[in-house]
């Protein structure tokens, strides 16, 4: 489930188009970087110490801006998963 707070920020981010995925990130308190990964890896979470949110989200520099957008997306939509998993127990 979404909390009263992260929706507040999704409709407002949700607004525009295009969505802005680094000041959506931001606004999550999610950090994001571009990194070099090995051939095949798009993308990856981690946790963090230092984020607001405890996650980390890294993307291979290395592919195209529009794969990058993607793969932020769907780690955006990972993290939504696993939070509302851990609501579940």
């Amino acid at each position: 489930m979404i909390k009263p707070s992260e929706r507040s920020i999704l409709q407002r981010h949700l607004a525009e188009t295009p969505v802005k995925l680094g000041s959506l990130a931001k606004d999550l308190g999610i950090e994001v970087f571009r990194s070099s990964m090995k051939p095949g890896i798009s993308g990856l979470i981690e946790p963090s110490d230092t984020a607001p949110s405890g996650y980390r989200i890294k993307i291979n520099r290395h592919e195209n801006v529009e794969r990058q957008r993607l793969r932020l997306r769907m780690r955006f939509l990972t993290i939504c998963c696993i939070e509302s998993s851990f609501e579940m127990e």
